[in-house]
């Protein structure tokens, strides 16, 4: 048990680490340079909040692979051990029930701060389009 805890924390902090090595420069971090030569943000603040909700949300989602992952190793050492198979069964269920939550969520956020920034409702819902 100890070593797949081990494995699971490695990964979990080491494989973000490698999908972030390639750098970020200044061009990348969405900043513009003033006269003054300080830096500010050129997007708005429901950009940022959408950023933020969706890196959330995609954290959740390696979440429920590690859950099924889990629940995977678990039920194939079940050695016919129904209990222990059972439980890995409802933990994938559980899983997968919290996978459909989380991309309606990601639905969700992403339709209204799309309708936040192009600063209209969406069609049909009120029947007029407002105008930032």
């Amino acid at each position: 048990m100890k070593l797949l805890a081990s494995l699971i924390f490695s990964f979990s902090v080491l494989l973000p680490g490698a999908a972030l090595a390639q750098g970020i420069s200044v061009d990348d971090t969405g900043l513009t340079e003033t006269a003054s030569g300080v830096y500010s943000e050129s997007e708005s603040i429901a950009v940022i909040i959408g950023r933020i909700i969706q890196v959330a949300l995609g954290l959740v989602g390696f979440i429920f692979f590690i859950m099924v992952l889990y629940a995977g190793i678990l039920w194939m050492t079940a050695g016919g051990n129904s209990d222990q198979a059972d439980k890995a069964r409802k933990l994938i269920a559980n899983a997968a029930i919290g996978l459909v939550i989380i991309v309606a969520a990601y639905a969700i956020t992403t339709a209204v701060i799309n309708g936040i920034t192009q600063g209209t409702l969406a069609p049909g819902s009120a029947g007029t389009e407002a105008t930032i």
